[in-house]
């Protein structure tokens, strides 16, 4: 797994100072699937679709995204009970 996959997201509190120059494109050298580290500033990606309920399909799941993925770890912490 690359060092990118490992890092987690966390809210920008003006702390931590943002990736610049050669730390930046180490990091954007691991972006697989056609990612892009825009004017040094932010990932940008571009997606395609067939039509639009393709599109809002993928749209509906990437907004559940993280609300799933919180069920999923509470879910499998250890202690965790099962319904």
């Amino acid at each position: 797994m690359s060092t990118l996959a490992k890092k987690t997201v966390c809210l920008a509190t003006g702390e931590v100072p943002p990736l610049k120059g050669k730390a930046l494109a180490k990091l954007g050298r691991q972006l697989k699937g056609r990612w892009q580290v825009v004017k040094g500033h932010h990932l940008e990606k571009e997606y395609a679709f067939k039509n639009f309920l393709e599109a809002l399909a993928f749209t509906t799941a990437s907004a559940n995204w993280p609300r799933l993925r919180a069920i999923t770890r509470t879910s499998t912490s250890p202690g965790a009970r099962s319904s």
